[in-house]
């Protein structure tokens, strides 16, 4: 997506509570922001996690990676990871490099470049305490 693209809307993945693994979209309308389906998509993971549904969910968005993190492209993939007990960040920075004209007229595609990991412990976001 990113290099057909050059960015891509949030989208997730769950665990159920009987092991199968469940890819998940969000859709709450045309055009909407990335920041809405994210908001969708916490939104179902965190009631599915209070029923008891499943067991680990994982949201992947495009982001702009925190200066304190010092990455080395602000740009990056941010996936949250929770289960019972963990919640992090995975942030992989990366670069999108755009042919130049004669690259587009001779009909490159865009491609990224990627660096290291950046892993971040955070506060649970999906998986709340009265969801444990």
């Amino acid at each position: 997506m990113l290099q057909a693209h050059g960015e891509f809307h949030p989208f997730g993945a769950a665990i159920l509570s009987d092991g199968v693994f469940n890819a998940v979209g969000g859709y709450p309308g045309e055009h909407a922001p990335g920041a809405e389906v994210f908001t969708l998509l916490r939104d179902a993971f965190k009631g599915q996690f209070e029923k008891k549904e499943i067991s680990a969910a994982a949201i992947a968005a495009n982001v702009n990676i925190p200066v304190e993190f010092e990455p080395k492209y602000p740009d990056g993939i941010r996936v949250l990871i929770e289960c019972s007990g963990y919640s992090r960040f995975v942030y992989l920075p990366y670069r999108l490099i755009k042919p130049g004209l004669i690259g587009r007229w001779l009909g490159e595609k865009a491609r990224c470049e990627y660096h290291d990991f950046i892993t971040v412990d955070v506060e649970p976001i999906l998986c709340t305490q009265s969801s444990r």
